[in-house]
């Protein structure tokens, strides 16, 4: 990851320290904890959350988080199984295809 937050200048828009990735400590998906520890990391609860997956396992993570917007990414072909799955509200085949609106959502409450 330090390859990547560096020469990425990943810094610029994320602060490293709450950068979640697959440490080899916590379960892997479907285990909610990844998504779970994001969440914390952020200050949100796990409903106030978007997550993008392109993967059942992801997926099936996202929704036992209680993820509140999980988007599936996939191909054409794919769409009609991904929209299948618990919890997907939305399925794309890119993301420039991303619902801006949902992250903006809660400022328009205000």
């Amino acid at each position: 990851m330090a390859f990547f937050i560096q020469h990425l200048d990943l810094a610029r828009w994320f602060d490293p320290a709450l950068i979640v990735m697959d440490n080899g400590v916590r379960p892997g998906k479907p285990a909610p904890d990844i998504y779970l520890q994001a969440a914390q990391n952020l200050g949100l609860a796990p409903g106030e959350c978007v997550v993008v997956e392109d993967s059942h396992s992801g997926i099936a993570a996202a929704h036992a988080a209680g993820i509140g917007h999980i988007i599936a990414l996939g191909p054409t072909s794919a769409h009609e199984v991904l929209r299948q799955r618990a919890g997907v509200q939305r399925v794309i085949e890119n993301l420039g295809q991303l619902p801006t609106e949902i992250f903006f959502s809660k400022l328009n409450q205000l």
